[in-house]
């Protein structure tokens, strides 16, 4: 029998954006085994004052491109004001970092479409956060692999990547053609 797999190290994380969904991911972060708060970032001093307890030992800046220089984190959550989602993202992507960038990518496609040239073939270093709400009948579009189905919740999608919810925009092309041809699921 082979021995256990050596512990990872914890992703070493910062945050950029600290209103109601910035705040949600940096204390999620912060209680997770697998990942190292290292960085939070605000337009202002006075929302860096009024972080909760929890947070209190996370080093804070005002400044994005010194909290890059000076912090240690590898990856990013871009949860900012949606005007500068494109901004932040590209100075992080540019630097080598990964983002995991709340919706919407920008206000406009132009804009958004300029972050492609950053954006590795496979997309490793660019993820789009988006909510899932716990519900029974999600109807959820999931990738397992080469393969898409609906499922009926997170539960139910097993190890798969959710992609889209049914009723909302996707940005993926051909997602209603294939819902077309779905029968049955294959998660």
């Amino acid at each position: 029998m082979s021995p256990a797999p050596a512990p990872a190290e914890p992703v070493k994380i910062g945050v950029v954006g600290l209103g109601r969904f910035g705040r949600l991911h940096a204390l999620t972060l912060s209680g997770l085994a697998e990942s190292r708060l290292m960085a939070l970032v605000g337009r202002r001093q006075a929302s860096l004052e009024s972080l909760p307890q929890e947070l209190s030992g996370v080093p804070t800046w005002t400044n994005l491109e010194q909290a890059i220089d000076e912090s240690d984190a590898e990856a990013w959550v871009v949860a900012c004001s949606t005007a500068s989602h494109v901004t932040v993202t590209r100075q992080l992507l540019a630097a080598g970092k990964k983002v995991l960038l709340e919706k919407p990518v920008a206000d406009n496609l132009r804009d958004a479409l300029s972050l492609a040239p950053l954006v590795y073939p496979d997309s490793g270093n660019l993820m789009m956060g988006h909510i899932v709400l716990l519900g029974l009948q999600q109807n959820l579009w999931v990738r397992t692999g080469s393969e898409y189905a609906w499922a009926r919740s997170p539960r139910s999608a097993g190890s798969g990547m959710v992609i889209a919810q049914r009723g909302e925009p996707s940005t993926r092309r051909g997602v209603g053609d294939l819902e077309q041809g779905i029968t049955a699921s294959t998660v």
